[in-house]
């Protein structure tokens, strides 16, 4: 994602665009560790309560989202003027003992915010300026909506995974061409990748289950991660930092 910033999935249901943000999530957490800060908005309910307790924070709805942008607002601000004090153009570039974790904020169903301008206002400024912050985007949606997918938003999102489309017009608003359309529904996890180009991929196929078991070691108890949700609640005027013992 440094080299390709943020990511949008989208697919019909059982195309396999809940797979693939669970596998995508759970690749990232097992690759980067400590070295990532996680936030989820399952804004349908359904798809990120197995990253509970990894995450700092999994909300369900626009009130809990919003507190989340709100933080990670304050959070580019900090770091964009600690990338001016130090001279230096990525926090990848700053020493060691200065270097932030990368942050991912994941929204599913992201079209249900639509109407909710300030909140999506705020995701297209980290879509803008997030990439040398090492803040990043994974957006997901059934039907890929014209409305939410437009200008600077759209364009910021430079990876995209389009798995089963109903009709040559969704396939091309999420990846300007019609092959997601030509996909059939018995081809679980099929998808077009735009990167480079489009191309077929098939997807990996990471069950619930398999998913809990590769993420049980990264858990943190029940009782730290209500601790952690209270602090962040406190004051959207703080940042507040737990760790863990």
């Amino acid at each position: 994602m440094v080299d390709n910033p943020h990511l949008l999935v989208a697919g019909e249901t059982g195309s396999g665009k809940s797979v693939a943000l669970r596998s995508i999530l759970t690749t990232l957490i097992r690759h980067c560790g400590d070295n990532l800060e996680l936030y989820c908005a399952d804004l349908k309910r359904s798809e990120f309560h197995v990253f509970r307790g990894i995450a700092r924070e999994v909300v369900t709805d626009v009130d809990g989202l919003e507190r989340i942008v709100l933080r990670l607002q304050r959070e580019m601000r900090k770091r964009g003027d600690l990338l001016d004090a130090e001279e230096v153009a990525h926090v990848d570039d700053l020493p060691a003992d200065k270097r932030p974790p990368y942050i991912v904020l994941a929204i599913d169903e992201v079209a249900l915010l639509k109407r909710e301008k300030d909140v999506m206002a705020a995701v297209e400024d980290v879509s803008t300026i997030g990439r040398a912050l090492g803040v990043f985007l994974i957006l997901s949606m059934q039907r890929p909506d014209v409305g939410v997918l437009e200008g600077r938003l759209k364009n910021n999102l430079t990876v995209r995974m389009a798995f089963r489309h109903s009709d040559a017009i969704n396939s091309r608003i999420t990846i300007g061409s019609d092959e997601a359309a030509a996909i059939m529904e018995r081809d679980k996890g099929r998808m077009v990748l735009k990167l480079n180009g489009c191309e077929f991929v098939q997807g990996a196929h990471l069950t619930l289950p398999a998913a809990r078991e590769l993420l049980k070691d990264y858990k943190i108890d029940n009782a730290n991660v209500n601790v952690i949700n209270n602090i962040h609640n406190i004051n959207n005027d703080d940042v507040i930092e737990l760790e863990v013992l």
